[in-house]
């Protein structure tokens, strides 16, 4: 005999999971583009235009960081957790020397040799 109960469990979790990664989707167009909505009424079009470029230049930045964060956070976690707290503060100075160089060294290259 089938166990009914065990599928309709299973598929509620489904239909939840489904539901709660459509609103947190819904959420993210909402939050991202709401800000560009309610500026591009305040904002004569040039103004418009330059907040648009510094949203993308910071989202640029946000970008370069991502892979370094993607690449060092399990090592981190793993350190965490064996209470090696020493070795995870080294490998976090580390890891943010690195992106703080680079994400400077390209903010000062594009501003000085883009003009």
């Amino acid at each position: 005999m089938v166990n009914y109960l065990f599928f309709y469990q299973r598929d509620f979790k489904n239909k939840v999971f489904c539901g709660t990664t459509a609103i947190t989707a819904i959420l993210w167009v909402f939050l991202t583009q709401f800000d560009k909505l309610l500026m591009s009424k305040f904002l004569s079009l040039e103004e418009f235009g330059y907040y648009s470029l510094i949203v993308s230049v910071s989202s640029g930045i946000m970008m370069l960081s991502g892979p370094v964060s993607v690449a060092i956070l399990p090592r981190l976690t793993a350190l965490y957790n064996s209470d090696n707290k020493k070795q995870m503060t080294n490998l976090f100075l580390k890891s943010t020397s690195l992106v703080s160089v680079t994400v400077s060294t390209n903010i000062i290259n594009n501003n000085c040799y883009t003009r």
